[in-house]
């Protein structure tokens, strides 16, 4: 999604102070069928995927099993598919239950393990996927978890009555599911169905290289049809009203205050369920979360404040965990502009960026400074992309290293075009993201810098967040402030955007064409096609190699999360696109 957030930590510091922890690679374990052509008929085997992560067997626990953390928005529903937002999904993970489960590594990766599907297999074209459901798998009232539950689910993602925030993320994906929502086929028509009463089969449109994820994502989460139907419209809006099959069921709601968590007696794992008690608390002051930290009233709180975080570290009672979002912030250049539409020119500005000084000067280093598209954290299957493509996809690195002079490079580009090759009589307008001073301050800061490495004026437009997006849509501008938010773990939701003839930020708005825009899309064509993730981050490394060179957007930082956690909390681990269903966690030492 577009970053909708002006200091640009958007889903960032949402996804993790929201969320506890959240792909397919030539690496993977057997159970996840590799999702490339090559192993596509392997079975999951792993009996117990909660032990991959837990370090709870054989040591000793604390009597009493509870724990607090803090959290600052309300919730709206626990209804999956009528849910689009990340505090909300964050809050349903541990009362349900999807196909799979994505679940935070300790070293801030994430992995598919199984969930309500023990195994699975996937067709030699990447089109069908079929889940083989545990028969021990039980909603909280003791009822069996069955595929027709799984069925009734995704197709009410699609169902228009319902109008699923996140239906488009299955469109053109699951056959039929678009032609359904847009009442142009039938319920039947959608690609979902039940085999037998333990068996569930997806047909998709497309192969799709991250589809297993999906199987674990919030909104494609179970529910129960005789519960939907029961409550009807009031279904999720109450601690009454939910039914769910995940490790831990709601005891207590209270809007704005609390919510409660028991453990489901009827789970299928609940002998890997040690928490006999979790409550999220509301508190939107810093300093109210930082106290309740110290007064030893919560376990886990997000604290950004300098101040605090320093008070925090040195109390010696938590860990600190300082990690990247799931969040990319840029330039975008309009490459129809005189000087815009020269590489050289566009390059140069690129390079010319310290992002190190950037994050510093401006962001007060609470931010990761950028040099690839992709956010660091994201994975492409089970692996780290940046760490499977051993971290080559870091371009924008290797321009600067490349190019040691930008201001030479400005003049070049500015010799192609027939300019005056006087950099100081170049003007270009820069249209800030907002009128917040950060935004000021951030527009100033590029502009100073562009007048000492390039000698270059920058004229800035303090420019209202809607009318600088109707500049970008209708191409009527220069330099813009772009970001992206993921909605997915895979590299493909930071690099299908710059399609130039399908991506939000395509031909119109960047006025990118040519033979490298072309060959960009083929890449990223071809990237959608495959299903063997060796071959798509290669593919993904060339596209963001095309797209970076190419200058067509020049990145700037990604998000930072800092969360403080008592020592005594054990399997804590986190990542951005994870949310947790605190199955594995558990005190020791309190």
């Amino acid at each position: 999604m577009r970053n909708k957030k002006i200091l640009g930590i958007t889903l960032a510091v949402l996804f993790i102070t929201f969320s506890f922890l959240t792909g397919c690679g030539s690496n993977e374990k057997k159970n996840t069928g590799n999702n490339s052509a090559k192993n596509t008929t392997a079975e999951s085997t792993s009996k117990d995927d909660s032990k991959k992560n837990d370090d709870s067997k054989g040591l000793s626990m604390d009597e009493v099993q509870e724990y607090t953390f803090v959290r600052t928005s309300p919730i709206q529903t626990l209804d999956p598919q009528r849910s689009g937002s990340t505090p909300n999904w964050a809050v349903q993970s541990p009362i349900y239950e999807g196909l799979t489960r994505y679940i935070a590594t300790p070293d801030g990766g994430a992995e598919i393990v199984e969930g309500v599907a023990k195994s699975w297999t996937i067709s030699e074209d990447g089109l069908t996927y079929t889940f083989n459901l545990r028969d021990n798998a039980k909603w909280s009232d003791g009822t069996p978890v069955t595929a027709k539950d799984f069925e009734y689910s995704f197709k009410r993602v699609f169902d228009p009555a319902v109008a699923s925030d996140y239906s488009w993320m299955l469109e053109g994906i699951i056959k039929n599911g678009s032609e359904y929502l847009n009442d142009k086929a039938s319920r039947d028509d959608v690609g979902v169905k039940a085999l037998d009463e333990y068996t569930l089969e997806f047909v998709l449109e497309r192969p799709c290289g991250y589809f297993l994820t999906l199987t674990a994502f919030p909104t494609y989460k179970p529910v129960k049809q005789e519960a939907v139907e029961k409550w009807g419209e009031e279904y999720g809006s109450s601690g009454d009203k939910v039914l769910g099959n995940g490790p831990f069921m709601l005891n207590v709601w209270e809007q704005n205050v609390k919510i409660e968590y028991v453990p489901n007696p009827y789970y299928w794992d609940k002998e890997n369920v040690h928490l006999t008690k979790i409550t999220r608390k509301v508190i939107q002051e810093t300093a109210a979360a930082a106290q309740s930290l110290l007064n030893g009233e919560v376990d886990s709180a997000g604290i950004n404040e300098p101040e605090w975080k320093s008070l925090l570290k040195d109390d010696g009672r938590f860990n600190h965990i300082d990690g990247a979002g799931a969040d990319n912030e840029f330039l975008m250049f309009n490459t129809k502009n005189k000087y815009l539409k020269n590489n050289k020119i566009r390059k140069a500005i690129s390079i010319a960026i310290d992002r190190e000084a950037y994050n510093e000067d401006v962001c007060n280093g609470n931010y990761f400074p950028s040099y690839s598209m992709v956010a660091p954290v994201t994975s492409i299957g089970n692996e780290v992309y940046t760490k499977k493509v051993n971290e080559k996809n870091q371009h924008v690195k290797t321009m600067i290293e490349a190019n040691k002079d930008p201001k030479a490079l400005l003049i070049q580009g500015l010799k192609e075009e027939g300019f005056d090759t006087d950099p100081s009589n170049v003007i270009i307008t820069l249209n800030t993201r907002g009128t917040s001073e950060f935004s000021k301050k951030s527009a100033e800061w590029l502009q100073q810098k562009f007048r000492e490495t390039l000698g270059i004026e920058l004229n800035i437009e303090m420019t209202e967040w809607n009318i600088m997006w109707d500049k970008v849509d209708a191409g009527e501008y220069e330099i813009a402030v772009g970001g992206w938010s993921a909605d997915y773990n895979d590299p493909s939701t930071f690099l299908d955007c710059f399609h130039t003839k399908k991506g939000y930020y395509g031909e119109k708005k960047t006025g990118w064409t040519g033979e490298q825009a072309e060959k960009f899309n083929q890449l990223i064509d071809k990237a959608q096609m495959s299903t063997d993730n060796d071959e798509r981050a290669q593919l993904f490394l060339e596209a963001e190699k095309v797209l970076l060179e190419e200058a067509v957007v020049t990145p700037l930082y990604s998000g930072k999360f800092s969360t403080f956690v008592g020592k005594y909390v054990k399997n804590y681990n986190s990542n951005p696109f994870v949310y947790g269903d605190f199955k594995g966690r558990y005190i020791q030492g309190r």
